[in-house]
């Protein structure tokens, strides 16, 4: 699951490890970035989840939630072993074999776990022993392309949400560039809280060109689906047989969320804000609103370089051939805003 911030990721850890202990009955690991988060997690998640959770409780030694334990394991009555690591801790991925695992806030593990693998790989080869019966949960708000959340989203059948126009009842993509934003006449934005009202910016539906109030976008969210990468939502169904698999993303952005939660007027306040401190050289805004909202890692392309005029400044050397005088060879690319 890659993800926007604030939408229920870390409820959903939760009801998984609910439902593995009460359910499942498998030996369960959960991953979090540092020790402080997986001490943080513990108290402000998972402790009152068994405090207000009878059939949970239940499994407590002692029905004491306080008995959870982490960075080693809790052993429960029902012989579920509950282990809480952190990324940067290889002995707590490396040992014994669980049945479930639970790897929150992805963006934020470091890519390799000590001197070893990273730890989405490390913690992967903990559930070979449950053959055709492990889960595995992998979700996070992403950071820049290609870090560990959005490899895993490029590797799964890349599901996307699919909404329903209640105007023209098609479905339709929904995304970021179908929100149309009022400009001055030389085409700068207006002052960021000119757009709080709402009048000045609107999702519209690319299929019919109707402009959708809080409640329509709300309206389409509850009847949307979703839908792999490469198809397409054809009267209310998935068109064409869909390519089996057991690695499913999700990616879930601001605009899925509730109008309680947030508008496309909020929304349009945070862009407006992030494009003009792009305009004076500070780009980390707009990052944010990428990673935070639309749950899309941060790239930016300055210009596109034409290969075969990158060819023509090969050397005379073939592959693999080093002179004999040769001491050092250095790998490096120099960028330029022209080439």
């Amino acid at each position: 699951v890659i993800k926007c911030s604030q939408a229920g990721g870390s409820e959903l850890t939760n009801i998984l490890v609910g439902y593995t202990i009460d359910q499942l009955v498998m030996t369960l690991l959960i991953v979090m970035p540092r020790e402080d988060d997986t001490i943080r997690r513990v108290n402000t998640r998972i402790r009152p989840m068994f405090r207000n959770c009878p059939d949970l409780l239940k499994q407590l030694p002692g029905g004491r939630p306080e008995g959870l334990n982490s960075g080693k394991e809790t052993v429960l009555n029902n012989n579920v072993i509950i282990y809480i690591a952190w990324s940067g801790s290889p002995a707590a991925l490396a040992d014994n074999s669980v049945g479930v695992v639970v790897l929150d806030e992805v963006g934020k593990y470091p890519p390799r776990s000590g001197k070893e693998a990273d730890p989405v790989s490390l913690a992967k080869k903990r559930v070979r022993a449950y053959k055709g019966r492990w889960k595995i949960l992998v979700l996070s708000t992403p950071v820049i392309e290609d870090d560990l959340i959005d490899a895993e989203y490029k590797k799964s059948d890349k599901r996307k949400w699919w909404t329903k126009c209640p105007h023209c009842e098609d479905y339709h993509l929904m995304s970021w560039h179908n929100v149309i934003i009022d400009k001055n006449e030389d085409g700068s934005f207006f002052e960021s809280a000119v757009y709080a009202d709402g009048k000045h910016a609107r999702y519209v539906c690319p299929k019919c060109g109707a402009l959708w109030s809080e409640q329509d976008r709300w309206m389409a969210v509850t009847e949307g689906l979703w839908c792999p990468d490469g198809y397409k939502i054809v009267n209310g169904k998935i068109d064409g047989k869909v390519k089996k698999t057991n690695h499913y993303g999700y990616h879930i952005h601001a605009l899925m969320l509730a109008p309680i939660f947030i508008t496309v007027a909020d929304l349009v306040i945070e862009w407006v804000v992030a494009n003009n401190d792009k305009k004076i050289g500070d780009k980390s805004t707009l990052q944010d609103f990428w990673n935070s909202q639309m749950g899309e890692a941060f790239y930016e392309i300055q210009k596109k370089t034409d290969e075969k005029k990158l060819l023509e400044h090969r050397g005379i050397y073939k592959t693999g051939y080093a002179p004999d005088y040769v001491q050092i060879i250095t790998n490096a690319i120099d960028v330029q805003k022209d080439h």
